[in-house]
């Protein structure tokens, strides 16, 4: 085996999300200086994100107090190339390729987020070792690839097609016609309304491909990570292994394919072939997810295009009659799709059981297999603690992907003020660019400072909290606020209060309070401040289930018609060890 080339780098502490990107640009750089192919580039990639990401959050005090030594190493074996990376840090021993991976849950309320992170490293290395010597761990993965040959197909790896480099003129001429000229990149689904300059200087360093009829493109079950374009002649897509001109979904120059499991990491599930010659742009994990996302609309273009896609789906296949086909594999992608909004959400319960000054417990139930409401709840700093709760109009994937921005963009701007009025007007000029669905989402949130119990807040249109204290219960008052996502330019106003030790604040969304049996008759929000009156020496946690069982009986079905959230917080006296370092909002 001959050697090739040895590096390294030490990641001094502190240890914070900045690791994260250091240790991505020079794996970069070095698998540049290496010609690392793509997809091996990017399994390295994603192993040094979540190892590294793994050694900061579980690695514990000696890790984050002691540097992280990465090294990385290139060789040539016949026929073929290696990388190993191998990352070194001071933490608790742990051993991952021991580890037993976790069973699969039966159901989605059996499901505990995260934990998929070892087993997908351990899938994606051609080799992986561990040992723990001089009080380090040390983990290597390693990938390898065939060397190219001038007999080969290029990046495509599909016989048939021929790869040629991307040219502007792919972008300045309208597919198939060249008698009709398209300026730019803006007839293309994903680049519509985005800076051009930006666009072509990144679509520049991919291929296309060039597909005669009847060449597949994508495979059933195979895997892929690239996200495809179509320049020109036509594609289609079907579910099955023939493609079938009657159950066949059709994909237009400009539209995008791929991008499904590109971005869940499954595999395949259609036949794309091309029906008739094909020109067709392969941007790799890389170009894409790094760069290309990082372009302002073109993530926004993305929400729009697989809203679209599924839609379309659905309607062909149903009019194509293959209604059972198509209903189980949407029921698989809506699995997939309602596994990751559940990954987005602060589903444990009690949310922050290290933490003797406050409880909270909460729950949410999508009325369809993917719903639009929100909650969250976390630290900004160790005593200030931001809440939020919202519902998104409408149901199913749409307010899905709307639920999922707004929670994103909810995030960054609690970590950037104190005041809940300046979050909402802010979130809601963001969802208001761009939004060609017309849907909306009612919000209240607001900063608690645990030492105190003063909780600022501010509302868009929700439904106000209740506050459970002594032996009362009662909505408290809530600023008059607009819908957020329906009108830019907004101004939102914020109220105060002050929860006392052992007052509870309940928040929830109308899918509580409006549920109804057949009769027609809501459960209302009176009923719910008498049963949370009846029930307050109740635990958080045991009090959300209280609710749900109420309701589900009130009721008389499981399966409700709105989707249901509710959020418990109870706040606990200071310990008097603590009451030296309380601080003030």
């Amino acid at each position: 085996m001959a050697h090739l080339h040895e590096s390294r780098l030490e990641l001094q502490p502190p240890h914070d999300s900045s690791v994260l990107y250091r240790a991505s640009e020079w794996l970069k750089a070095e698998g540049n200086k290496h010609a690392i192919p793509d997809e091996q580039l990017d399994r390295l990639d994603l192993f040094l994100n979540e190892a590294l990401a793994n050694v900061m959050d579980h690695g514990g005090a000696s890790a984050l107090a002691s540097p992280i030594r990465l090294s990385t190493s290139f060789a040539q074996l016949p026929g073929q190339n290696e990388a190993t990376i191998t990352i070194s840090d001071a933490g608790t021993a742990f051993d991952p390729l021991a580890h037993s991976p976790r069973p699969a849950p039966k159901s989605l309320d059996e499901a505990i987020p995260g934990g998929l992170g070892i087993p997908m490293i351990r899938s994606l290395a051609d080799e992986m070792g561990y040992a723990y010597r001089d009080s380090q761990n040390h983990l290597s993965f390693t990938v390898r690839w065939k060397l190219a040959t001038p007999m080969e197909v290029g990046s495509a790896g599909i016989p048939g097609i021929r790869v040629r480099p991307f040219k502007r003129s792919y972008a300045d001429s309208s597919p198939g016609r060249k008698e009709r000229r398209r300026p730019g990149v803006s007839w293309m689904q994903l680049f519509r309304g985005t800076d051009e300059d930006a666009v072509l200087s990144i679509l520049n360093e991919c291929d296309v491909l060039v597909m005669p009829p009847g060449t597949p493109l994508l495979k059933p079950g195979a895997a892929n990570d690239a996200v495809f374009v179509l320049l020109s002649g036509s594609l289609s897509a079907c579910l099955d292994s023939d493609l079938n001109p009657d159950a066949a979904i059709p994909i237009a120059p400009g539209e995008c394919i791929g991008e499904m499991s590109a971005i869940d990491g499954k595999s395949v599930t259609a036949l794309v072939e091309a029906t008739a010659e094909a020109r067709v742009l392969k941007v790799t994990p890389e170009l894409f997810f790094n760069r290309l996302l990082t372009i302002p609309g073109v993530a926004r273009n993305l929400l729009i295009a697989l809203t679209e896609r599924m839609r379309r789906t659905n309607e062909s296949m149903m009019e194509a009659q293959r209604k059972q086909l198509a209903l189980q594999h949407l029921h698989k992608e809506l699995e997939v799709a309602r596994q990751l909004q559940a990954s987005m959400l602060p589903l444990r319960n009690p949310m922050f059981p290290e933490r003797d000054d406050l409880e909270i417990a909460a729950l949410m139930e999508p009325a369809s297999e993917v719903g639009g409401d929100l909650f969250d709840a976390f630290f900004v700093d160790d005593q200030h603690l931001f809440i939020c709760i919202g519902d998104v109009s409408g149901h199913g994937i749409p307010a899905a992907l709307f639920m999922a921005r707004s929670i994103g963009l909810m995030r960054i701007a609690a970590m950037g003020t104190m005041h809940p009025d300046d979050v909402i007007g802010k979130i809601n000029d963001q969802l208001c660019s761009g939004n060609e669905t017309n849907l909306f989402v009612t919000l209240f949130c607001g900063f608690l400072n645990v030492s105190t119990g003063r909780l600022v807040y501010s509302n868009g249109g929700h439904c106000a909290p209740i506050l459970v204290s002594g032996n009362k219960a009662s909505s408290i008052p809530i600023p008059k606020g607009t819908l957020v996502g329906a009108i830019p330019g907004l101004a939102y106003s914020s109220f105060e209060m002050v929860l006392d030790p052992e007052d509870t604040l309940v928040c929830y969304t109308d899918g509580v309070t409006e549920a109804q049996p057949v009769s027609g008759e809501e459960f209302s929000e009176e009923r719910l401040i008498e049963l949370l009156r009846n029930n307050r020496n109740q635990s958080p946690e045991a009090m959300v289930e209280t609710v749900r069982h109420e309701v589900t009986e009130f009721t008389g079905n499981n399966a409700l018609d709105d989707d249901y959230t509710l959020m418990v917080i109870r706040r606990h006296p200071m310990k008097k060890s603590n009451q030296s370092s309380e601080g003030t909002q």
